[in-house]
């Protein structure tokens, strides 16, 4: 979308918008499924947990951290990866099934 497009919209629209990107693949659909269940998670941990490369895994933290669904510590060879404990009540209630394996 272009800068001038997002004029028409509002905030809560363009952020709507952003989160539906960011959970829009499966693999960050597991993560924050995880991420419900651990209070907080190791990038290494999701790469084995994922069966991914950690430049994928990575790529996908990042989509969910742009959109402020996640917060990241940097630690010497790996990233802590928390919900974001600022997201509003009920946001994930999609997310409440469990984690098929």
């Amino acid at each position: 979308m272009g800068a001038s497009k997002t004029l028409q919209y509002s905030e809560e629209e363009l952020n709507i918008a952003l989160i539906a990107r960011a959970i829009a693949h499966p693999a960050r659909v597991r993560i924050i499924k995880i991420l419900q269940t651990e209070e907080l998670c190791r990038s290494v941990d999701l790469v084995k947990i994922l069966n991914l490369v950690p430049s994928t895994v990575k790529e996908h933290i990042y989509k969910l951290k742009e959109a402020k669904l996640i917060s990241l510590d940097f630690t010497p060879n790996c990233y802590l990866i928390k919900m974001n404990p600022e997201l509003p009540e009920g946001i994930f209630k999609l997310f409440d099934s469990k984690i098929a394996n």
